[in-house]
């Protein structure tokens, strides 16, 4: 644990240097591009699972911040994103300018729709799937355990972070636009999405 958590703070540390506590937009990108990517490639390394000339598919991408900068930091082979909502290619690459990251799609670096439990890919087609605060959010869990064992090759690795659940103080995930807990319980979804528009 004491070697994972060096890593860990120098991640942190330089997350903190880029955020601004009055721009939530630029500190969400920011914690996504910087800040989870390098937890995800100092966690996977940590283990001896390098991520460099790998085959790579985030479940659960989002707006494809994360993969962005996962891809170049550590460089796989191709990273593709998958997500039941596509990812918006030009608002990333306009985010990233904004924030002062490189403002061009990586070779190798792809976003594709996803179904709830079914990705467009073959069988045995990654080395490794990570998943980041996504699965909280997964209606068939189960199923969808069953597509990643699927796409996965046979000696591959999953990591799966899970936080924070949804009837927790942050379950909304927005707590940079929301600082007050449970917000999102004591809120109508109309309201939250009216705010955040």
């Amino acid at each position: 644990m004491k070697r994972l958590r060096q890593p860990l703070r120098r991640v942190q540390r330089r997350f903190m240097e880029r955020v601004s506590v009055v721009d939530p937009e630029k500190t969400w990108f920011w914690d996504h591009y910087d800040s989870a990517a390098g937890q995800i490639v100092e966690f996977l390394a940590s283990g001896g699972v390098p991520l460099r000339g790998q085959q790579v598919a985030d479940v659960g991408c989002g707006d494809g911040i994360m993969a962005l900068g996962l891809m170049q930091r550590a460089q796989p082979a191709r990273l593709v994103g998958f997500d039941l909502n596509p990812c918006d290619i030009d608002i990333l690459l306009e985010r990233a300018g904004r924030f002062g990251a490189p403002d061009t799609v990586p070779a190798g670096l792809e976003f594709q729709r996803s179904e709830p439990t079914s990705f467009p890919a073959e069988n045995d087609e990654f080395d490794v799937v990570y998943t980041w605060s996504a699965f909280e959010h997964v209606g068939d869990p189960a199923g969808l355990m069953r597509e990643i064992a699927r796409v996965l090759k046979p000696d591959g690795v999953l990591m799966l972070q899970l936080w924070p659940f949804y009837y927790s103080p942050r379950g909304s995930h927005l707590w940079e636009w929301f600082p007050e807990a449970y917000h999102h319980l004591g809120s109508a979804a109309e309201e939250i999405v009216e705010a955040m528009r």
